[in-house]
């Protein structure tokens, strides 16, 4: 799932969610200008019964501004945890991130 625009707000209450049961997909958000992710927003790159978590992308190539959650866990014995980028010119950023698996394998946050 691609959201790309000037202004992106995710409010508080949002929920993106590309959880999938051989794995979590792909989110990309990306703003020319500010990217805002609200406490209490949350995005989901589950995979729910086997594999990988997903990549989850919040950019901007001005301000971001991320204080919700981001979820990428893997599933399984061989699941590994996700990946999570959070950047911009400006980054304001408290959120939290789960990139964890049950097989130990952790994902990677940039």
């Amino acid at each position: 799932m691609v959201v790309d625009g000037g202004n992106i707000t995710l409010a508080d209450g949002g929920n993106v969610d590309v959880s999938g049961d051989a794995g979590g997909g792909t989110v990309v958000i990306n703003s020319d200008q500010q990217t805002t992710v609200e406490q209490g927003a949350l995005i989901s790159a589950n995979a729910l019964g086997s594999g990988n978590g997903g990549s989850v992308s919040v950019l901007s190539s001005g301000t971001t501004e991320f204080y919700g959650s981001i979820s990428a866990v893997g599933a399984g014995s061989a699941g590994a945890g996700g990946s999570a980028e959070i950047s911009g010119a400006q980054l304001y950023l408290s959120g939290h991130a789960n990139l964890t698996s049950p097989s130990g394998v952790y994902g990677t946050l940039a």
